[in-house]
């Protein structure tokens, strides 16, 4: 109850100054979509006489768009603002120094410090292109898929959120590593289409090494009941939800080693 009220506050003051900056909201609004619009279309070119690539039609990769959408956006809101400016912030300059002294975990503090309410938009982004995609494929909800769909849902915002934790931890070893922090938001990409139309190695890379592709491809796969095919792998509903939390219990283990090896800066 304590957790969730401090999480209400801080989401209330977030709410608050960013409404000060409309301006940017709407312009980010505007990206987004500008950015989503220039996915789907590059797809439509290549899909638009009705052929499928590895087993995925084209409104079956719109669904995967948008429910990558869903899961990145809800990671986002947490710990993406931490992940990009931890060391930098809180190892170099000094200021994981006064988290330490505070009664609340050094990583929760941190979540509610840096809470990003503007990719509340992302998500919102992802439901519509899933509501449209989910039209055009014919899907019927009921309850047991609506649930499914959310647990899956919650599953791949998760696995984002345990992978940007893990690299925000290698910044209590390697202060500097926000240089190799852009190379891993740009495999993000990557997992924006299907995996299997990927060389092997890197489908590997991105399903057991950096797992991204539990964050959206594989809950979409595993929710659309598409084939992998020979060349890909298949993921079971199950598999999912427990590969997120095993990794977001990596990431809060290897969080903790680095807190207690942490030296302040002194600054």
């Amino acid at each position: 109850m304590r957790f969730l009220t401090l999480f209400i506050i801080h989401l209330q003051r977030q709410l608050q100054t960013e409404m000060q900056y409309r301006t940017n909201l709407v312009v980010g609004l505007i990206s987004q979509l500008t950015f989503t619009l220039l996915s789907v279309a590059f797809v439509g070119t290549f899909l638009k006489y009705g052929v499928s690539i590895n087993g995925w039609s084209f409104w079956e990769m719109v669904f995967l768009f948008g429910m990558g959408d869903m899961t990145f956006g809800l990671s986002a809101i947490f710990v993406f603002r931490t992940f990009l400016i931890f060391d930098s912030r809180y190892i170099i300059e000094g200021q994981l120094d006064q988290l330490l002294v505070q009664p609340l975990h050094p990583l929760a503090n941190l979540i509610f410090r840096n809470l990003d309410v503007t990719n509340l938009m992302v998500v919102l982004k992802g439901v519509l292109i899933v509501c449209i995609a989910s039209g055009s494929l014919s899907l019927s909800w009921n309850f047991l898929k609506l649930t499914a769909f959310l647990v899956l849902t919650l599953g791949g915002a998760l696995m984002y959120a345990g992978i940007y934790v893990f690299f925000c931890s290698l910044g209590f070893w390697w202060p500097r590593r926000t240089s190799f922090a852009w190379p891993i938001l740009s495999l993000n990409y990557l997992t924006q289409y299907p995996l299997s139309i990927y060389p092997e190695g890197l489908q590997f890379f991105l399903s057991f090494i950096i797992p991204l592709g539990f964050a959206a491809f594989y809950p979409a796969q595993a929710f659309l009941g598409i084939h992998p095919g020979p060349r890909g792998y298949w993921i079971p509903f199950f598999v999912i939800p427990v590969a997120a939390a095993l990794v977001w219990g990596v990431s809060w283990t290897v969080f903790r080693l680095g807190l207690d090896n942490y030296q302040s800066s002194g600054t």
